[in-house]
């Protein structure tokens, strides 16, 4: 049975409770979330440009933090017919992270019981 797609509001509470980004990563994850479309595997494209305008963060420091979140696979980047951007949120990955902070908080709270 298929599940339902996140919502953008869950998809940015899981990139917050995930904890696996600071700074402009976080930026540049929550602006993707912000434009991303659930209903197509959370696929999203603004150019660099707006991106800066989004996050008020300079497009060079955008290509690192993308760079940086593609090689930590939380997001994959690719390039469209028209040669824009292209970017997939791994929400597999953040959802994953998110269920690990939080089993590791409970584990915690119980031993300090």
């Amino acid at each position: 049975m298929p599940t339902e797609p996140l919502s953008i509001f869950e998809l940015m509470r899981i990139i917050r409770d995930a904890r696996s980004t600071r700074g402009g990563r976080r930026q540049l994850l929550n602006a993707l979330a912000l434009r991303c479309s659930p209903n197509k595997n959370y696929v999203t494209w603004p150019s660099y440009r707006q991106l800066s305008l989004d996050t008020l963060l300079d497009p060079a420091t955008l290509k690192r933090a993308a760079h940086s979140l593609e090689e930590s696979k939380l997001i994959k980047r690719g390039t469209r017919q028209n040669r824009s951007n292209l970017y997939w949120i791994n929400t597999a990955l953040l959802q994953k992270q998110a269920a690990a902070i939080k089993a590791a908080e409970v584990k915690a709270r119980a031993d300090d019981l």
